[in-house]
């Protein structure tokens, strides 16, 4: 079968560029490699090929969020065809009226006809080893996840540490299992 895409999107500073390069090497210290990366030198978009079970093989397209950026989206998934959507959200630093403008671009995401059958991962990451449960609480209530859950079937969110997770650990596991179910019910 054909490498499947994936596009990850969030706000600057969520933790996408972080989750990519913990899947594909496994960097141990990936937090001071990020916070040494200036942005001057970051090419913007990144994009790397991962191959796990029970997936496969499969591309992570990371966009920059920028204010530059978010309106460029679309060029990313109207001209390539997308399995999945992932958006990470930081859970540990957003602030309360940003999630007002989150909840906009995810629901205009849900609702894009490139993105229709698309799964979509909402990615909380947080810093520390344990998820401070009433902050990833209070950003599921403010961006609606259970009633998200309930209009789009292909609607899923986790909470895990970016900075700590590897493509054999329980959380990633859980949204490549996600991402092959909602593949396999759009091909039928």
């Amino acid at each position: 079968s054909s490498r499947k895409q994936v596009v990850m999107f969030g706000l600057e500073d969520a933790g996408k560029t972080t989750l990519l390069y913990r899947l594909k090497l496994d960097w141990k210290d990936i937090k001071f490699a990020m916070k040494n990366l200036k942005k001057e030198d970051d090419a913007g978009y990144h994009y790397e090929e991962l191959s796990t079970a029970p997936l496969g093989d499969y591309g992570i397209w990371d966009i920059p969020g920028s204010d530059e950026m978010v309106p460029m989206w679309p060029m990313f998934y109207r001209y390539i065809t997308v399995s999945a959507v992932l958006f990470v959200v930081h859970g540990s630093q957003i602030k309360p009226e940003k999630l007002t403008d989150v909840g906009r671009v995810v629901g205009r995401l849900l609702n894009e006809d490139e993105l229709r059958t698309a799964a979509f991962v909402l990615i909380i990451n947080y810093d520390a080893d344990e998820p401070p449960l009433e902050n990833i609480k209070n950003i599921e209530d403010s961006l609606k996840v259970k009633v998200l859950k309930e209009r789009y079937p292909r609607f899923t969110s986790v909470s895990m540490n970016c900075a700590d997770v590897s493509e054999t650990s329980a959380q990633w596991k859980q949204v490549l299992v996600f991402i092959e179910h909602q593949v396999s019910r759009a091909l039928k």
